[in-house]
């Protein structure tokens, strides 16, 4: 198997194993809401992914970020965004995590 299937496979094994009413499954919406462009971005999706992993405390700004990403903002956008419900970073990290570490690929 090529590494995007072993990629896409792990993927749709985390998406079945959380609900969009978690903090990961809130998370993965904006992410589904958004797009990043290479041209208007300056960067790939997996690097984009990389500043977020590299630097989780900056969720915040990384978000508003990614929806500015391909040059568009749209409604949907904004509002996956606002229902992260990121009122402390640190809270919503700590759940985040924990959820993902409790995921049993």
């Amino acid at each position: 198997m090529d590494d995007n299937k072993k990629a896409l496979t792990k993927t749709i094994a985390i998406l079945l194993s959380i609900t969009p009413q978690t903090p990961l499954g809130k998370f993965l919406k904006l992410c589904l809401e958004t797009k990043v462009d290479q041209d208007i971005a300056e960067q790939t999706p997996l690097e984009t992914a990389r500043e977020f992993m590299a630097d989780p405390d900056s969720l915040s700004d990384w978000a508003e970020d990614l929806i500015c990403a391909d040059g568009e903002v749209q409604d949907q956008e904004w509002e996956a965004l606002e229902g992260l419900e990121i009122n402390n970073t640190e809270d919503f990290l700590v759940a985040f995590w924990t959820e993902l570490e409790r995921i049993n690929l």
